[in-house]
């Protein structure tokens, strides 16, 4: 499995915006955007489970193995958040 980040100029693979939580208060979130590629024939992984490590939150991939996922700000620790990945019938 091969997993490509997407950068922005102001931070490699990752991009920070604001949203209004349901509280009506500012929480930051970091959007991370990639895709999940097959080791040896590069094509994209489809329906691959992302998600945060210690959390209940994740999303799947598309049909090219692309993926955006809003981490909050509690899960990311000294600027890195561990991503778990899962796809029936691959070892990762």
């Amino acid at each position: 499995m091969v997993i490509e980040q997407k950068s922005t100029p102001t931070e490699p693979g990752l991009q920070t915006r604001r949203r209004d939580d349901y509280e009506g208060k500012h929480a930051a979130k970091t959007v991370l955007r990639g895709t999940v590629r097959d080791a040896s024939d590069h094509s994209g992984l489809a329906g691959t489970s992302v998600s945060i490590k210690n959390a209940q939150l994740g999303v799947g991939t598309d049909m090219e193995g692309n993926f955006v996922l809003e981490v909050p700000a509690e899960y990311v620790k000294n600027g890195t958040v561990t991503l778990l990945f899962h796809n029936v019938g691959y070892d990762m």
